[in-house]
């Protein structure tokens, strides 16, 4: 079972994001499996830091249960993969993190690390992504 850790910051800029995908990237590199979860659903960014492009499914359809979490799941730089978050303004007003949960369930027994970068400050979105981790 892999071991679930969450990025929070109680400020924007902080670096939060790149800290994440980075440590994402070298465990990856080092032969470690890591599922990086962008669960910063005002700001996502890390489909950008890792080099994705397209995303035709994301965090959003599968807190939403449109889709399945294996069909959110992409590969990145360094052999690591991504569930990317969407930038679409009514799914993120529609968004509920306690389905958060469920998706970590699924994927922690794949990876030996899920790396989560949650939302700045402290509110639901960031609360979703620390009340799933181990640390």
């Amino acid at each position: 079972m892999g071991k679930v850790i969450a990025f929070a910051s109680g400020k924007g800029g902080s670096g939060k994001s790149v800290v994440a995908a980075n440590l994402g990237i070298a465990f990856a590199k080092f032969g470690q499996s890591t599922l990086l979860i962008d669960a910063d659903l005002s700001m996502p960014n890390l489909a950008i830091l890792t080099g994705l492009k397209s995303t035709p499914v994301t965090l959003y359809e599968v807190l939403d249960r449109t889709k399945p979490v294996d069909q959110a799941i992409y590969k990145v730089y360094g052999g690591a993969d991504i569930i990317p978050c969407g930038t679409s303004l009514e799914a993120f007003l529609k968004a509920d993190m306690r389905g958060l949960k469920n998706v970590v369930e699924k994927v922690k027994e794949r990876y030996e690390y899920v790396l989560i970068d949650t939302a700045s400050g402290l509110n639901k979105y960031t609360l979703g992504g620390i009340k799933v981790a181990d640390e």
